[in-house]
């Protein structure tokens, strides 16, 4: 990672004023979102390589790494993957919203409403639809879907074992 504040030591310190601590909160979520979309990294754990530098030799102590991954969750850039562990968070560098945005984007322009889509259609390897979405957890994309379905501008396809499988739209 090339970033300048990465690269300063004391961004690996919880700095003890309450002020410069929220700034050192709001770069932490920059750089957690920049890399992880940068990288399709959808899951991030408090073990994850990010919270290390080793070209500067500094890591962040754990009960700050649970600071920073809680701090994603209050605001809506993270879910916990288990919220009873609170180890892995789930990253949204897009809301829920926007890619449920960009699913219907996609799903206008190439003439499909009235059809039904699949999850792999959407994020797929093979030509996905939204191909920013390649490789997003299923956890996730049932989450965008369901946006969708609350919104009521899709349905919810299932499978004869009632997993979600696909939109209707």
């Amino acid at each position: 990672m090339d970033s300048e504040i990465y690269n300063f030591p004391p961004f690996f310190t919880r700095q003890p004023n309450e002020t410069t601590w929220q700034a050192q909160l709001s770069h932490w979520k920059d750089v957690i979102l920049t890399h992880c979309r940068h990288t399709k990294q959808w899951k991030l754990g408090n073990t994850d390589s990010i919270f290390e530098n080793k070209k500067i030799q500094r890591r962040l102590k754990p009960d700050v790494i649970q600071l920073v991954l809680a701090d994603l969750v209050s605001s809506k850039k993270a879910d916990w993957v288990d919220s009873k562990t609170k180890t892995e968070v789930w990253i949204w560098w897009r809301s829920a919203e926007e890619w449920a945005t960009q699913i219907l984007a996609w799903i206008d322009s190439t003439g499909q409403n009235g059809s039904i889509v699949t999850f792999y259609d959407i994020a797929g390897d093979d030509n996905p639809g939204v191909p920013e979405m390649v490789g997003m957890d299923s956890i996730m994309l049932h989450k965008v879907c369901q946006v969708l379905a609350h919104q009521g501008k899709a349905a919810i396809m299932r499978d004869e074992d009632g997993n979600e499988v696909g939109l209707k739209v």
